[in-house]
């Protein structure tokens, strides 16, 4: 025996696996190739000491997502409305990119504690600045969708899922081409081609920001008093 009594070479219980180090597996991993084997892998860990945390992938998704919010740096809520909006709009992009993937699975409904927590936050700060309830929730809804929708069409073009049956040169054919040729003369149908083309071709984050003006100008016509 050892000093006090301790049998002499024995070691100690191992680190207890914990919920944070399992999110952090799963980023590391990434979520395309998300796998509970992966995940095992990167943790060294058996079947059930995983199954004990996560039953199922969803939650294996959910606990990435929760840890990649947890891990950014959002904005202040100060300031208007519109700039609150703006600023977590990219912030939640620039996320997203950091994260391939993570788009696609909240896009399934996998919303993350941390994430219900965040908008709860932003939607009160837009209660203080004169939107009501349900069109704080209207807005912060819209302005999400709109990344999370975005983000993921261009993670698809750019092939960055490692699934896409169709990438950005392919799709950028398909959608230029003159589906009619017999109107391809009309006036209004050369510059309607080279507008869908410049639209393909812009940083994905520039075409982003188009769509959030337009969707910024509607929530202030409709919903702010």
């Amino acid at each position: 025996r050892g000093s006090g009594g301790v049998m002499a070479g024995r070691r100690g219980r191992p680190p207890r696996l914990t919920r944070q180090a399992v999110a952090d597996a799963v980023l590391a991993i990434g979520f395309p190739g998300l796998t509970f084997a992966a995940v095992r892998a990167e943790l060294a860990v058996g079947e059930t000491t995983l199954f004990r945390h996560t039953p199922n992938r969803d939650e294996l998704v959910r606990l990435g997502l929760d840890r990649m919010v947890e891990l950014t740096v959002w904005p202040a809520l100060e300031g208007g409305w519109r700039e609150v909006l703006t600023a977590y709009a990219h912030c939640l992009w620039q996320a997203c990119e950091r994260h391939p993937g993570a788009a696609s699975e909240a896009a399934r409904g996998l919303i993350p504690l941390s994430g219900s927590k965040l908008i709860d936050d932003l939607c009160v700060h837009l209660m203080g600045e004169g939107l009501s309830a349900q069109d704080a929730v209207l807005a912060c809804d819209l302005v999400f969708d709109l990344v999370i929708d975005s983000r993921r069409g261009a993670e698809s073009l750019d092939g960055l899922l490692g699934d896409a049956e169709i990438r950005r040169d392919d799709f950028e054919q398909l959608w230029v081409m003159v589906p009619d040729p017999d109107k391809a003369a009309e006036p209004g149908r050369a510059a309607l081609r080279e507008a869908k083309r410049a639209g393909l071709r812009q940083h994905p984050v520039e075409w982003l920001n188009a769509k959030l003006r337009i969707v910024l100008a509607g929530i202030a016509a409709c919903l702010v008093k």
